[in-house]
């Protein structure tokens, strides 16, 4: 054996990776929907502060000292920009793109049938 003959072999797991980021991908698609969802409610609620909270950052985070304060929209942006962090941990490029290519064609295989 010469120099440089010891090679390890892992495996992969290619596609425990990519099941996992198309898992983070669901969970961000539905806390997109909870936000959106909760900045129509608050739109909606007639209540100034709460209708400023999509608009104003400090107006958003002062909610959680309000008596009356809603936190969802709050809650729902600090769990996003956790899944996000871990979205991008794990993410690529060439493998969003590969994901994206399944996705659509997952899709479209759907709405043929």
């Amino acid at each position: 054996m010469g120099e440089g003959a010891e090679i390890a072999m892992f495996k992969r797991f290619s596609a425990l990776n990519a099941h996992n980021l198309l898992l983070y991908r669901a969970e961000l698609y539905e806390l997109e929907k909870t936000l959106m969802e909760a900045i129509q409610q608050h739109d909606a609620s007639g209540d100034q502060r709460r209708m400023l909270y999509d608009r104003y950052l400090m107006v958003l985070l002062n909610s959680e000292r309000d008596m009356n304060g809603n936190t969802e929209q709050l809650d729902t942006l600090r769990q996003i920009r956790k899944t996000l962090k871990e979205y991008s941990m794990y993410s690529n490029p060439s493998l969003d793109q590969a994901l994206t290519n399944h996705q659509m064609r997952h899709f479209l295989c759907k709405d043929a049938s």
